[in-house]
């Protein structure tokens, strides 16, 4: 009796650690991430009184999207996502462009930017703030292009047609198009004739330089 309970005792300890070994053998799943670079993009389109000479074309911002997926095997998931937050993140900047931006780095991040360019791991990061105007507040993107364009772009013209595009750029993923550099991106349009009064924007003093607060 004592070898036969002896030699019960053993298989149940053997059958235990064999229960044991697919739990402990097998890590659990890491998610990652990865990234999408986001522009925004202003292009002088048309307009009057703007001349022949100087750039048409200014680069606003660039600001990350991000992915998040299941592990390494994914990675151009990821990158798809994060390519759709850097267009979710662009249209909702423009769908609130009268709002003023303000500095994500005061007391007061939430300062107009929407929350889906305000991610961290997830969503769209590091966009604005955009450029202070002569009255010491940080312009709102609507403000940011007509100064861009009216300002720098074309400072003699009297009225300007613009288009107003975002880009995705990055690794696999990030686009539909390839890049010459082995890249890939992607582009859409936000506003394909936005018109500028830039008489009246430099009426208002808006492309004056500020010197001190």
């Amino acid at each position: 009796m004592h070898d036969r309970s002896r030699a019960r005792n053993t298989f149940l300890v053997l059958t235990a650690a064999a229960l044991l070994i697919p739990i402990v053998s097998v890590p659990a799943a890491a998610d990652i991430y990865r990234g999408c670079t986001g522009v925004v993009q202003v292009t002088v389109v048309g307009g009057t009184g703007m001349g022949s000479s100087g750039s048409t074309t200014k680069m606003l911002d660039d600001f990350e999207g991000r992915g998040q997926c299941n592990n390494t095997a994914q990675a151009n998931t990821c990158r798809v996502r994060a390519k759709d937050n850097v267009f979710r993140c662009a249209n909702d900047l423009w769908a609130a462009r009268w709002t003023l931006i303000g500095d994500p780095n005061d007391s007061h991040p939430d300062g107009g930017i929407p929350l889906s360019c305000q991610g961290r791991a997830t969503g769209a990061k590091g966009l604005g703030p955009f450029r202070e105007n002569p009255f010491g507040q940080f312009f709102d993107i609507k403000h940011a292009i007509e100064h861009a364009a009216c300002c720098e772009l074309k400072p003699t013209a009297s009225g300007l047609n613009l288009s107003i595009r975002v880009q995705s750029v990055g690794d696999k993923g990030c686009g539909n198009d390839r890049t010459p550099f082995g890249g890939y991106r992607e582009q859409r349009t936000l506003e394909s004739n936005y018109v500028v009064d830039c008489q009246q924007f430099r009426d208002q003093g808006m492309c004056a330089v500020r010197t001190s607060r």
